[in-house]
């Protein structure tokens, strides 16, 4: 059986589209690409944060810390926030790291997004896509603003050089 031509009523691009949902680039993949080459895609230059959901609701920071380095090196981010539900009983289901650079977030996004959970919980495959707030110091006025860091069991996790450290030791 051939391929529908161009005339017929079926189309090339019908064909296309029937393709296992995981080889095609989501729109999240082609945004982050085309941020790394151009300036002012999704408000801003050069992506650095992602919001990564479809956590396991039990998944704690330092769990999506484990994930992280299955997929960046460490000491290429310096900054994982896990929000927690207002019991302290369960996560709300996504968390948002921090990358120093653009280029470093763009790959972390592309190995992570449709990715299985490898650090033992089982759920959804992971989505991945650019947070609207971007850059270490953003991020930390932002979160501070909501009091994430009044808890310290659910506050956000800093480092320095890949190694864990306070808000003392970032700014």
């Amino acid at each position: 059986q051939s391929a529908p031509s161009v005339g017929s009523t079926g189309s090339r691009q019908a064909v296309a589209d029937r393709r296992p949902r995981a080889a095609r680039p989501s729109s999240h993949q082609l945004k982050m690409s085309l941020a790394a080459e151009s300036p002012a895609v999704l408000g801003c230059e050069r992506p650095t944060t992602l919001m990564i959901r479809n956590l396991p609701r039990k998944f704690a920071a330092w769990d999506m810390v484990a994930e992280l380095r299955l997929h960046a090196l460490p000491g290429t981010f310096d900054f994982v926030y896990v929000p927690w539900d207002r019991k302290g009983v369960d996560n709300v289901g996504y968390a948002f790291a921090n990358f120093l650079d653009a280029t470093l977030a763009a790959e972390v996004l592309a190995s992570m997004n449709g990715a299985d959970w490898r650090t033992g919980f089982r759920c959804r495959p992971i989505k991945v896509q650019p947070a609207h707030v971007h850059g270490l110091d953003a991020n930390l006025s932002r979160f501070e603003e909501q009091g994430a860091f009044v808890d310290p069991d659910h506050a956000p996790l800093l480092f320095a050089g890949g190694e864990p450290t306070d808000l003392e030791g970032v700014r």
